[in-house]
């Protein structure tokens, strides 16, 4: 992915960069510290079958090794590549199963990837922060872009005053002759 350093999606990539080998230690496919919350997404999500997931800023892999367990494939994307090689690490014990980890970010998805079709799109942790309410717009056309009719999109977002300016975005999809549907996980 070729970014200037000023554009903030390379800014966001070089920090996660600086802090993933910590932040797979706390956050990684191996800890206690996130299985609160993966119950919150499982209990949220109900016996749903997936068969295609997206996952948006996959991180070290937590979700991604979580979901592979329940999913036929996943494709998970981060826009640093030090935590994409992490998750490739880690996911490296699901040989038997389907799935890829793609460095890139939703606002600007290669051809090959926008063209893919998923009936579930998952954005955990709080990464929706990263994308500036002004492109919230961008956001709802590329998740309305690779999303199924009738798909669902899941994101797990703590901050209220941005959800209402994204709920607004996000209806739009479900309203669209997608009918496409989205859970927001606290």
């Amino acid at each position: 992915m070729s970014v200037s350093n000023s554009d903030p999606q390379n800014q966001i990539a070089r920090f996660y960069d600086g802090i993933a080998a910590g932040y797979d230690q706390i956050f990684g496919i191996h800890s206690e510290v996130v299985e609160s919350d993966l119950k919150v997404l499982f209990s949220a999500i109900g016996r749903h079958h997936f068969n295609r997931v997206f996952e948006i800023g996959c991180g070290p892999g937590v979700l991604t090794g979580r979901l592979l367990r329940v999913v036929d494939y996943c494709l998970a994307i981060d826009v640093a590549p030090e935590m994409v090689e992490i998750a490739r690490r880690n996911l490296a014990v699901f040989k038997d199963h389907n799935w890829a980890v793609e460095e890139t970010d939703i606002l600007n998805m290669p051809a090959h990837l926008r063209s893919q079709k998923f009936n579930a799109v998952f954005f955990w942790g709080n990464g929706m922060t990263h994308i500036p309410p002004q492109r919230y717009d961008e956001f709802a056309s590329s998740v309305g872009e690779i999303l199924e009719p009738d798909g669902l999109l899941i994101i797990n977002m703590r901050d209220g005053k941005e959800w209402v300016k994204l709920a607004g975005k996000l209806d739009l999809l479900s309203r669209s002759e997608m009918g496409a549907n989205f859970v927001h996980i606290y």
